[in-house]
């Protein structure tokens, strides 16, 4: 089922135009286990969003959507299928494309990470280990990834390589509509998808970042306050 949600989003575009394009943009969700919609129904989808505001703007204030969330928990071929489909339907039904990336909710697939508990997160100085997100969507509270820490090596490697797949993926296509001239098409990235979403599932604690600049999380650092970072 294809879940669409509006949201308005303007960027001052860093081209040659005179004035800034202006978009207004409905949110397309993708979670981490799936590609983009089946393009008929994607298109489908699109296609009613046109009909619904009745025109699809020009190069100064544009209709689009936004794709996302990009996990982690997407396979890089799931990632270069997400984006240069979203391009495609982009050019094919002339409305602007924006990603929208996940931070840290969507990890569950990266078991490489989550079985080492050096790349999870503590609840508190005494290294308690945060056991997932608590997600109240429904009669049974679903349950997320364990938030994962932001400055541990193993992750930060992984942020690298799917900052290039993803960066290297969307300028292959951006590049395309440099060339015909519809550079407008593409709006931006969009970085963070509910940050602070979801208490810890086993203690209902507020999840939290202890990592600190030069700490080895292993103990509190002495005369420091404390400090937490949500």
């Amino acid at each position: 089922m294809l879940f669409a949600q509006p949201v308005l989003a303007a960027e001052e575009r860093t081209s040659q135009s005179v004035t800034p394009t202006k978009y207004l943009l409905f949110q397309i969700f993708t979670y981490s286990n799936q590609n983009l919609p089946p393009p008929e129904q994607a298109a489908a989808t699109l296609r009613d969003i046109i009909n619904r505001i009745g025109t699809k703007g020009d190069r100064h204030k544009k209709l689009g959507f936004a794709v996302g969330p990009l996990t982690l928990s997407h396979s890089d071929a799931q990632i270069h299928q997400i984006i240069t489909e979203s391009f495609r339907l982009a050019r094919e039904q002339n409305v602007a494309v924006a990603f929208h990336l996940d931070d840290n909710m969507f990890v569950e697939k990266r078991k490489d990470l989550l079985d080492d508990k050096s790349n999870l997160e503590w609840l508190d100085f005494n290294g308690t280990l945060c056991t997932g997100r608590r997600l109240e969507w429904g009669p049974q509270p679903g349950r997320s990834a364990p938030q994962i820490c932001f400055n541990s090596p193993a992750v930060k490697e992984a942020v690298r390589k799917r900052a290039h797949l993803i960066g290297s993926e969307i300028k292959t296509e951006l590049d395309k509509l440099r060339f015909d001239d519809k550079d407008e098409l593409f709006v931006g990235v969009i970085s963070g998808w509910e940050s602070q979403i979801g208490r810890d599932f086993d203690t209902n604690r507020c999840t939290t970042l202890c990592t600190m600049p030069g700490s080895t999380r292993q103990t509190r650092p002495p005369n420091v306050k404390l400090r937490w970072s949500r």
